[in-house]
């Protein structure tokens, strides 16, 4: 959901819905966003001391205002028009209109004025798990662990770098293609959900449709599509690999999987570890779905699935047995 002036009015006088208020709250997450955010509530509270003191139509005055300095470069309004039951005298007119174009004001000097505005970086980064972050045109990144995004403040061309492994959902903007760097991969997508990893060097879509560009081959993904480096040959292949995005929902599918198979990728995933006691249960095959469950319970359902023993310690959980049945 895109964060507006006509949302932000909502908020204040507590009208917005609950999709609009977790919406606002995401959006807040960004220091970048907070500075807007606080503009706006000094704005807002001003306009609301006037009408306790002069009974002035707020709505007018907020639709006058129309918080359009989103927008870079849009002139600020010089001059806003109040109805109220009682006039009053010009110095208060000047006072209210200073009250109102004043923080625009610092607020662009500070933050949209392209001669002092510098082209500083943002970092989003990962260490024990993965996260969800929201970039500032609502695109919305989720970080494997050990992963690192950056993209420049004003994000004004939508460029991020990728170090490690992400799932992006795109926010559609034909006007502004989102690009990703990933090391030697070119990423170029209009709006659509993909997977991109520089540790696998490769990028997998989930929906929508993307170009991939690596080493000046270039090669269009749709979904379903999977797009590997090799060397410095870029291919084109079906992804077969259902729980790609495992990092970002917790959600597994396995069907007839080696248990060996099933344990790397779980571990990827989750900080305590599944060990195999006896090498020989590494063959066991299993089918079996996870939905957002600890890895306690998934270590439970394996071992009664496969009927092997488990024992749960502080950072690892052994599985052992005999064979498999």
């Amino acid at each position: 959901m895109m964060i507006n002036e006509d949302i932000l009015a909502k908020f204040f006088v507590d009208e917005t819905s609950k999709e609009e208020k977790e919406a606002i709250e995401k959006w807040l997450e960004i220091e970048e966003n907070k500075a807007i955010y606080t503009q706006f509530e000094k704005i807002w509270n001003g306009i609301g001391i006037v009408k306790n003191e002069q009974k002035v139509n707020v709505d007018a005055a907020w639709n006058k205002v129309k918080l359009k300095t989103l927008e870079k470069g849009t002139p600020l309004q010089k001059t806003t028009t109040f109805q109220s039951q009682k006039s009053f005298s010009w110095r208060m007119a000047a006072s209210i209109v200073g009250l109102i174009v004043a923080p625009f004001f610092i607020y662009w000097i500070l933050f949209k004025n392209p001669s002092t505005q510098k082209d500083e970086l943002i970092s989003f980064s990962t260490q024990k798990e993965a996260k969800e972050f929201l970039l500032p045109d609502s695109s919305v990144v989720w970080l494997d662990k050990n992963s690192t995004i950056r993209f420049s403040k004003n994000f004004t061309t939508r460029n991020i770098t990728l170090k490690g492994t992400a799932l992006l959902k795109v926010r559609p903007n034909p006007s502004k293609p989102f690009t990703v760097q990933a090391n030697d991969i070119k990423v170029e997508v209009l709006g659509t959900v993909f997977s991109v990893s520089t540790t696998e060097n490769q990028v997998i879509v989930q929906e929508g449709k993307v170009s991939v560009e690596a080493n000046t081959k270039k090669i269009i993904l749709e979904k379903n599509d999977k797009a590997v480096l090799i060397g410095k040959n870029l291919e084109k292949q079906v992804n077969t690999d259902k729980n790609f995005a495992s990092f970002s929902n917790k959600v597994f599918i396995f069907e007839n999987e080696p248990l060996n198979r099933v344990l790397e990728k779980l571990n990827r995933v989750y900080d305590k570890k599944i060990v195999l006691t006896n090498p020989a249960l590494a063959n066991c095959r299993i089918t079996v779905t996870f939905k957002e469950e600890t890895i306690e319970n998934i270590s439970q359902t394996i071992s009664e699935t496969l009927k092997l023993g488990v024992q749960i310690k502080e950072n690892e959980i052994f599985l052992d047995g005999t064979t498999c049945q």
